[in-house]
């Protein structure tokens, strides 16, 4: 029987439960979704702890996500490209430092 109170209901549901280990930890078994490996983890004032998958990316990718100017322009040049509205322009070759 699973001790939700529908009154603070936030699309929850039971799913079952874990115990805690000596090191704090709590085994999901066979809850979630198995393609979800990371989690962030978020925690209110009741105590109550809510997992949110999540994925990892390299930090160099970071500028997509914090500059929505990049974002933006990424996202027309990917639409750009899946209209055929691309050419090529040639070598940048010429740019290398041989010294690098």
């Amino acid at each position: 029987m699973a001790l939700v109170d529908t009154e603070f209901d936030r699309g929850f549901r039971a799913t079952g439960q874990a115990d805690v280990d000596s090191r704090r930890r709590v085994s999901l078994g066979k809850v979630g979704r198995p393609e979800h490996t990371r989690y962030e983890v978020l925690e209110n004032d009741l105590g109550e702890i809510l997992l949110v998958p999540m994925v990892s990316i390299p930090a160099r990718e970071m500028i997509i996500w914090e500059n929505a100017q990049v974002r933006n322009s990424l996202a027309r040049g990917i639409d750009q490209a899946a209209a055929g509205k691309i050419s090529p322009i040639g070598s940048f070759k010429h740019y290398i430092d041989d010294e690098d």
